[in-house]
């Protein structure tokens, strides 16, 4: 009897101990439920307690904020700077309410700018949380939501760190020239509001830009930076990290003396921080430079220990490297078994670590490498409104002027019997107002351009909203539509000649990108055949949306079951008023009395008609389209 009662005895102890093993703190006092302390580090719980004391000492929403995301900015450990930033995020949405919609449209209060920086430092740190699981997608989208606000409110540090933090998106996407251009924008902003921190950050970044594209001389100069201000700014941990990036370049240089000296530095002050992922990642580059030089003894216990360091944390990427490195140790002294499971391990690390990178490269695909603008995003809501506000003050101005110009016309005009010289000031006078006139049309048609942008912007937004492939076809085609628009009023902006567009450099142009930008499966090749002939606005507007149209339609249906796909564009003048237009395809034709009740068939037949001109349609051999129409309408 005595045995049971003092098994079950050490049974309860063994429970009440494992309960009390996890430290689940006060929800009430921390603001979490079910916040586990157990394994946290002494430094992270210095750090939170005097976090939750400024909270509960203040008296202001502003100040608690703040106190909160101090601890969020400083916290290392990923059980608890992210549930503090979902509050963070959680409790400025709830004080903003709809501000954080229209905030864009108002007067912001202090206090409303201040809630708005914290939304959006949170919003921002949301976007690293996906970026390090590899939804890249989502983290670029928290990242543009965090940007617009930032920009909107003039906080500098975070713009810089924003760019910096899609920089580093796009150097994921190996699209180095976007990933440069965010970083320099980044450096830029840092370097003028003195954020040292952040500078050596970005600085950091752009030498392993460097380094991956093979200017090894710029990459030392910015880790050489980097390094400087970091131990300007006691910052420990990112020293180390900066000594062992310059040991890769020196080890990749086959400096092996070099890289061995920064990847001891670089241990030793992981080994002071007590950072176990950073002491492996050191020991498993000593060992390998110790392989490299055939001191066998000193390899073997460096990469034991980091392999022992590596599993302790679960870093499987460090296993995989650490594993590697053992098993060719195990193969040059010739004990086959123990390199055997070691490359066992490594291959087991290896398809693990690769399984993950898989996911990544699939979320990544999903990214246009062409983002617009966030503004343009932010700006949605009152788009409309704008354009209204805009097209009636341009309506009056132009009244004004005109009125002006008639004005004036009539006085110099009834001076003109009185002397020459009066006459040659009308001329004079004339000739600025049409210069007048000149710039006010091309500043039109600039901002119709960029609205039409704006307005392709939005419905590529979206079309990515929707799953449906008809929906996104249907969005696909009026974008197209529009950026057929937008090419001509840029066109007619940048030459200034409103009267004569050049129907060979547009159309030519105009063909090859509606072309390049809808997805076949195969290359299609181009046979431009098009006269230099000049047209108005009135006739080049329906001509090119008829190009569009039709190039679409071929694009669309023609080339399922053709290996050769070709689309011919002819445009010739037959005489002073009449010219024609011919587009065919080598596809495999269309049912003509199905098509006729398209949209598109409608719209074709509606521009034909605006430009006085007549359409015939040939199936046989592909499909072909000819309009003859006139230059005067």
């Amino acid at each position: 009897m005595y045995s049971k009662s003092w098994i079950i005895s050490i049974v309860f102890l063994c429970l009440f101990l494992r309960l009390n093993a996890q430290e689940y703190v006060d929800e009430k006092y921390y603001l979490l439920d079910s916040l586990d302390l157990s394994l946290t580090s002494s430094k992270e719980k210095n750090l939170l307690e005097s976090s939750l004391k400024k909270y509960h000492s203040a008296s202001q929403d502003t100040l608690k904020l703040k106190a909160i995301s101090h601890l969020v900015e400083n916290s290392w450990d990923n059980k608890i700077w992210p549930r503090y930033n979902a509050w963070v995020y959680l409790f400025t949405k709830e004080n903003l309410g709809d501000l954080i919609d229209t905030y864009y449209q108002i007067e912001l209060s202090p206090v409303d700018r201040q809630l708005l920086l914290y939304y959006a430092n949170a919003v921002n740190n949301f976007g690293i949380i996906q970026s390090e699981i590899g939804d890249l997608p989502k983290a670029l989208e928290y990242y543009f939501v965090s940007l617009g606000i930032r920009e909107h409110i003039k906080d500098n540090i975070g713009i810089s760190e924003t760019y910096n933090n899609i920089g580093a998106v796009y150097s994921t996407l190996d699209n180095t020239e976007k990933s440069l251009e965010n970083y320099e924008k980044a450096k830029t902003i840092a370097e003028k509001v003195g954020d040292n921190d952040l500078m050596a950050v970005v600085l950091s970044n752009i030498g392993i830009l460097y380094k991956e594209t093979g200017k090894t001389e710029e990459a030392l100069q910015c880790y050489e930076r980097s390094l400087v201000i970091k131990k300007e700014l006691n910052d420990n941990k990112g020293y180390g990290l900066t000594l062992g990036l310059i040991g890769e370049i020196h080890e990749d240089e086959g400096e092996l003396k070099k890289a061995l000296n920064f990847y001891k530095r670089s241990l030793v002050i992981f080994e002071n921080e007590k950072d176990n992922d950073g002491i492996a990642v050191s020991l498993n580059r000593i060992g390998t430079i110790y392989f490299k030089q055939n001191i066998t003894i000193k390899a073997k216990e460096s990469a034991l220990e980091a392999i022992s360091l590596a599993k302790e944390s679960s870093d499987e990427a460090i296993v995989m490297n650490s594993s590697l490195l053992l098993s060719s140790i195990y193969e040059r002294e010739k004990l086959w078994k123990k390199a055997f499971e070691f490359q066992k391990l490594h291959v087991k690390m290896r398809d693990r670590v690769k399984s993950i990178e898989i996911q990544k490269k699939t979320a990544e695909t999903q990214i246009k490498y062409d983002l617009s603008s966030q503004q343009q995003k932010i700006d949605f809501l009152s788009f409309k409104n704008k354009t209204q506000e805009a097209r009636l003050k341009t309506n009056k101005v132009s009244i004004i002027l005109i009125s002006i110009a008639l004005a004036i016309v009539t006085i110099l005009v009834l001076g003109y019997r009185k002397s020459n010289k009066k006459k040659q000031l009308i001329n004079e006078l004339l000739e600025r107002e049409n210069d007048t006139k000149k710039t006010i049309l091309q500043e039109i048609h600039h901002r119709i351009k960029n609205n039409l942008q704006v307005v392709n912007s939005l419905l590529r937004m979206q079309a990515s909203k929707t799953k449906d492939k008809d929906i996104k076809i249907a969005f696909k085609e009026t974008q197209s539509r529009v950026v057929s628009m937008a090419k001509l009023h840029e066109k007619m902006y940048q030459s200034g000649d409103f009267k004569n567009l050049n129907a060979k450099e547009y159309i030519s142009h105009l063909v090859e990108d509606i072309v390049k930008n809808y997805t076949v499966d195969k290359k299609v090749s181009l046979k431009l055949d098009i006269e230099e002939v000049f047209f108005d606005s009135k006739i080049m507007m329906p001509l090119s949306l008829i190009i569009n149209e039709v190039i679409t339609n071929s694009l669309k249906y023609a080339f399922n079951n053709e290996e050769n796909p070709i689309i011919t564009v002819t445009l010739k003048q037959l005489s002073t008023i009449k010219n024609e237009l011919h587009i065919a395809d080598n596809g495999t034709g269309y049912d003509r009395e199905k098509e006729s009740k398209g949209l598109g068939a409608k719209l074709i037949n509606s521009f034909t008609q605006q430009i006085s001109g007549t359409i015939h349609h040939n199936t046989i051999n592909g499909t072909s389209v000819t309009i003859t129409f006139s230059r005067l309408v």
